[in-house]
């Protein structure tokens, strides 16, 4: 098991806004894809800086970002949610969960969307 150093919840300064996307059948039959906020969250945020991750994700274009998020019931996390942050919107490229101090920790590598 790799070991990760969870930043101070202090530092967890940056908001962050979670998007799903939904997809209704509009009147001619076809499809409409909409991106819908489903919460918002304060987050730790870096560039990625191990080795371990720039291998996973030698093949993402551009700067590679690793963020820090506190864990809750209500906070859904998959690969089906994007964040929006400073008029960015990222895309979810790896997902890990973490326990430090009896509090659970989402770890996620995001990148801008191509």
């Amino acid at each position: 098991m790799v070991s990760v150093k969870i930043p101070p919840i202090g530092t967890f300064r940056s908001q962050l806004v979670a998007q799903k996307l939904t997809v209704t059948q509009n009147n001619s039959g076809g499809f409409d894809e909409n991106w819908t906020d489903i919460y918002m969250t304060f987050a730790f945020l870096r560039t990625a800086q191990s080795a371990r991750d720039f291998f996973m994700l030698q093949n993402i274009q551009g700067t590679v970002y690793e963020v820090f998020i506190r864990s809750a019931k209500s906070k859904e996390m998959s690969k089906d949610v994007r964040f929006k942050y400073d008029n960015q919107i990222w895309i979810v490229r790896h997902i890990e969960r973490l326990k430090a101090n009896n509090q659970f920790f989402w770890r996620l590598l995001v990148s801008s969307q191509q």
